[in-house]
């Protein structure tokens, strides 16, 4: 009868030994990509947050800036007098 029940140590091999450490390496660059995917998604969904808080704001502001204009524009029977430019500079010397 032959000892076949001694375990045997498979990381002696040094084909399976070098199998090992490369598969460990790339079990830390699995988690490393894992790692920046993750952090992808948080800034990405951060930069959305941020695009619509921005949209608001503008949408806002453009509200603001039309009704800054309705109030410029003249009232019913108001007349705006015409601008003269020249008459507002001074005259340069020659």
């Amino acid at each position: 009868m032959s000892d076949d029940s001694k375990p045997v140590n498979l990381l002696s091999n040094p084909i399976v030994k070098k199998m090992s450490e490369r598969m460990a390496v790339k079990e830390v660059e699995l988690a490393s990509a894992y790692a920046l995917i993750d952090s992808y998604k948080s800034l990405e969904a951060q930069h959305k947050e941020t695009i619509g808080q921005l949209g608001a704001e503008l949408e806002q502001h453009r509200q603001e800036l039309a009704e800054l204009r309705a109030s410029l524009q003249p009232k019913d029977g108001e007349v705006i007098p015409p601008k003269n430019d020249k008459a507002a500079k001074p005259a340069r010397p020659n």
